[in-house]
C-alpha cells in the first residue's frame, strides 16, 4: 500500500509521539510496500503474519526512501529512521492525532455488499458542498484506513472510510481509531461464512462498528432483520429500505430508463419526488437511501444530496456498462457474493435494452459449508429472471450451472477455471450484437480477463 501525503519527517514523527532529533526530510509519501519505494517515500515496517517488514527495511534504503519507521534492532543504514517496537501502533497514533488536528466530520461504511457503492455515493453527495475525503480503491483494512486518514488534505471537512473484515475484532479496531460521527451498515450477507460460520456472527462482526461512535448516529438496512431485531441496542439510528414498513427512509415510484434509475424518497415527514441515480438496479437505489440519509444527517441540503447522487460514478470493475464490437458488456467482476449476484442478474433483467440477455458467472469464495446450495441458489435466480444464456467458469460455479438448468434454462456452457480462453470464445459465439452481457465473480477469478479476450 502506498498513498500521497504532504509532511516532514519531524511532523510525522510529533504527531506518532516518536523521538527524532535528526535532519528533517520531506515526506511526500507513505508506503508499506518495500516494492513501491520512490522519492520522498517513508517505508512503514508492519509485522504480519507471514512476513516482518522490519527485514525489508535494507530494501527500501537501498530504493532511496526518504526514512523509515522500523524497529531499533533493524539494519537502516544512513537512512532517516523514527523507531519504535510496533509501527502499527505509531501510525494508529499519528493517524488519529492527524485526524483531529483536521477535525473533520467522519463516517464509517461497512456491510457484506454494496460498501464502495454506498461509500462512493456520501462521497459524492458530501462533496457536493464541501472538500471531502475518501478511502480509495481497496483501503479497508486497518492499515488503509490508517493511510487514508494520514492522506487527509488540511481544510478537509468530511472523510468517508469504508471498512472491511476477514475476522472478528477487525471493525472493531477502525472503529476504534476513527471514531465515525455517523455510521452505516449496507446489509448482512453470506460473504465470509467460511471463517465466521453463521450470518449472525456476521452480523456481529458488522455492528463492531459501534464500538467506536461514541453517541453518532447509525445508518442501517432495515429490511435485515439480523439488523433490524438489534434496533434497541444500537443507539441513535435511522434506518432505510424497500419493503419494512419501519424504515426512515424508502424509495417509491422507482423507474430504470436509459441507464438511470428515478424514484421517489420517502421519509417520515415528507416526501421527495424525482430523485435520479446515474445507475439502474434496486440494489443501487437501496445504496442510495443509505447516501441520502447520511447526507441529511450531515446537514447537506436536499438539492446538495440531489446533485451528489446524480453526479455518482461507479469505480473500478463494479457496474460499468459499455459496447465492445456490438455487445453490451455489464462489468460487475471486482467481486460477488451471493446476494450482490442474485442482485446483478435482477439488474440485468431490468435494463432496457433490446438484445438477448446473458451472463458469465463465476466462483463466489469464502462461503464455507453453504458453498455449494449457495451457487444453486443464484443459477435458479439466473433461470427465474429470464437470462438466455449461461456461461460459468470455476468449480464451485459448475454449481451455478446446474441450479440454471434445474430452473429451467437450456442454454448453459462450463467451464473450469483455467478455460478462460474457451469461455469467451462460448461467449463469442453465444452472443450477438446487441446482446448484453453481465460478467461477475469473485475478484480471485479475475474474470477482466475474460472481456479483454472478447
Amino acid at each position: 500500500m502506498i498513498i500521497n501525503v504532504d509532511f516532514t519527517l519531524k511532523k510525522l514523527a510529533a504527531l506518532c509521539s516518536l523521538p527524532y532529533e535528526g535532519e528533517d526530510v520531506k515526506i511526500t509519501s507513505i508506503s508499506t510496500d518495500s516494492r513501491e519505494i520512490e522519492k520522498g517515500t517513508l517505508f512503514v515496517a508492519l509485522r504480519g503474519e507471514k512476513a516482518d517488514g522490519n527485514a525489508y527495511v535494507p530494501m527500501a534504503a537501498a530504493k532511496g526512501a526518504a526514512a523509515v519507521l522500523c524497529s531499533p534492532s533493524a539494519q537502516r543504514g544512513e537512512c532517516p529512521a523514527l523507531l519504535c517496537e510496533d509501527a502499527l501502533e505509531a501510525l494508529i497514533r499519528g493517524a488519529k492525532a492527524h485526524t483531529a488536528e483536521i477535525s473533520p466530520l467522519k463516517v464509517a461504511v461497512t456491510g457484506s455488499v454494496g460498501k464502495t457503492t454506498t461509500k462512493e455515493m456520501i462521497f459524492s453527495v458530501l462533496s457536493a458542498d464541501r472538500p471531502t475525503h475518501k478511502s480509495e480503491s481497496n483501503y479497508n483494512t486497518i492499515t488503509g484506513l490508517l493511510l487514508t486518514l494520514l492522506a487527509m488534505p488540511r481544510g478537509t471537512k468530511a472523510v468517508v472510510c469504508e471498512m472491511g473484515m476477514s475476522a472478528r475484532g477487525e471493525i472493531s479496531q477502525m472503529a476504534r481509531v476513527l471514531e465515525p460521527h455517523i455510521g452505516v451498515i449496507t446489509c448482512i450477507g453470506s460473504s465470509h461464512l467460511e471463517y465466521l460460520k453463521t450470518r449472525e456472527n456476521i452480523a456481529s462482526a458488522k455492528c463492531e462498528l459501534l464500538d467506536g461512535m461514541n453517541g453518532g448516529t447509525l445508518i442501517f438496512h432495515g429490511d435485515e432483520p439480523l439488523l433490524r431485531n438489534r434496533e434497541e441496542s444500537i443507539g441513535q439510528s435511522v434506518s432505510f429500505g424497500l419493503t419494512d414498513a419501519r424504515n426512515d427512509l424508502t424509495a417509491e415510484n422507482i423507474v430504470f430508463e436509459n441507464g438511470c434509475s428515478r424514484f421517489d424518497v420517502r421519509m417520515r415527514e415528507k416526501t421527495v419526488c424525482g430523485v435520479t441515480l446515474p445507475v439502474t438496479g434496486k440494489h443501487n437505489v437501496t445504496d442510495a437511501l443509505a447516501a441520502y440519509a447520511a447526507g441529511l444527517l450531515a446537514g447537506a441540503e436536499e438539492d446538495t444530496i440531489r446533485r451528489g447522487l446524480m453526479g455518482y460514478r461507479t469505480v473500478g470493475m463494479r457496474q460499468n456498462l459499455y459496447e465492445k464490437n456490438g455487445l453490451w458488456i455489464l462489468e460487475d467482476c471486482y467481486n460477488a457474493g451471493p446476494e450482490s449476484m442474485m442482485a446483478s442478474l435482477e439488474n440485468l433483467s431490468a435494463l432496457s435494452k433490446n438484445g438477448r440477455k446473458a451472463a458469465v458467472l463465476g466462483d463466489m469464495f469464502e462461503l464455507g459449508d453453504a458453498s455449494e446450495e449457495l451457487h444453486r441458489k443464484v443459477g435458479r435466480k439466473a433461470a427465474e429472471v429470464g437470462l438466455e444464456m449461461l456461461i460459468t467458469v470455476g468449480e464451485g460455479a459448475k454449481a451455478i450451472a446446474e441450479g440454471a438448468m434445474e430452473g429451467g434454462l437450456t442454454k448453459v456452457r462450463f467451464f473450469e477455471t483455467e478455460e478462460i480462453e474457451q469461455a469467451a470464445e462460448a461467449a463469442k459465439t453465444l452472443c450477438e450484437s446487441g446482446d448484453l452481457l453481465l460478467v461477475k465473480a469473485s475478484r480471485g477469478m479475475r474474470l477482466e480477463r475474460l472481456i479483454a479476450l472478447l
